[in-house]
């Protein structure tokens, strides 16, 4: 079934300082968005958002439905990695998928399933028995990737997934982000532009709030004559 999120009029303050300034977009199923923006532009306000984490003005709809009307049901739906990819250190690869898996609702041959298709997935088959404390950044960064889409959504939500990666970690978790996508929403930020160049097929320019730009990648590399991302993020936020 193919899937549509739309955003409408997202707002959000902390106290005084306004977040987001109502600002809407869409994405549908197969494709991978990319948020980009400096510190402070409101990617991460929107992945909570997207993963009901927060309150916020205006509102998400799935297939014309509201996830505020549908709240419980459209967490299921989702996976969220966060930032600093919470692990519990102490646990194996594989207790902590299960543990994971039982939040999720996942239980007995299902969750067996679902183990050994995502270890497979994000390549930790070599690691599967190892203590998460053990592993490489690179390998728990494929720890929280596998435990965020442990229960199959529709929807994955990333923040900045390759942070603090070397070169070659980052390559393999870009791939495995595409791979992820050919069946799903993925909804991630990033302070690499040439990462949102090399997977994304549409891009979200933010600053102080607002969306500056929204485009098909395709379209917008065309439209600027094929420059980089750096050009044409420096031109739009200069201009």
């Amino acid at each position: 079934m193919s899937i549509h999120l739309k955003a409408k009029f997202l707002s959000k303050s902390y106290k005084t300082k306004k977040v987001l300034n109502n600002i809407s977009f869409d994405v549908f199923k197969g494709n991978i968005l990319g948020l980009v923006g400096k510190n402070g532009a409101g990617k991460s306000t929107i992945l909570k958002i997207l993963s009901s984490l927060i309150d916020f003005g205006g509102d998400v709809f799935i297939n014309k439905k509201s996830i505020k009307n549908t709240d419980s049901e459209y967490k299921k739906n989702v996976g969220y990695l966060s930032e600093n990819n919470p692990l519990y250190m102490d646990f194996y690869i594989q207790e902590y998928l299960t543990f994971i898996g039982n939040l999720n609702g996942l239980f007995k041959d299902d969750l067996e399933k679902r183990k050994k298709l995502v270890i497979e997935l994000c390549g930790l088959n070599s690691f599967q028995n190892e203590k998460i404390s053990n592993l490489s950044k690179g390998y728990r960064q494929r720890v929280g990737i596998a435990s965020a889409f442990i229960h199959d959504p529709d929807i994955l939500i990333l923040d900045e997934p390759t942070t603090g990666l070397d070169p070659s970690q980052i390559l393999e978790i870009r791939e495995l982000i595409k791979n992820l996508a050919k069946n799903k929403i993925v909804i991630f930020s990033s302070h690499l532009l040439n990462e949102i160049n090399e997977i994304c097929d549409k891009v979200i320019f933010l600053d102080k709030g607002n969306i500056i730009l929204d485009s098909n990648l395709k379209d917008l590399k065309n439209k600027h004559n094929n420059i980089s991302l750096d050009k044409i993020f420096n031109k739009i936020i200069v201009d």
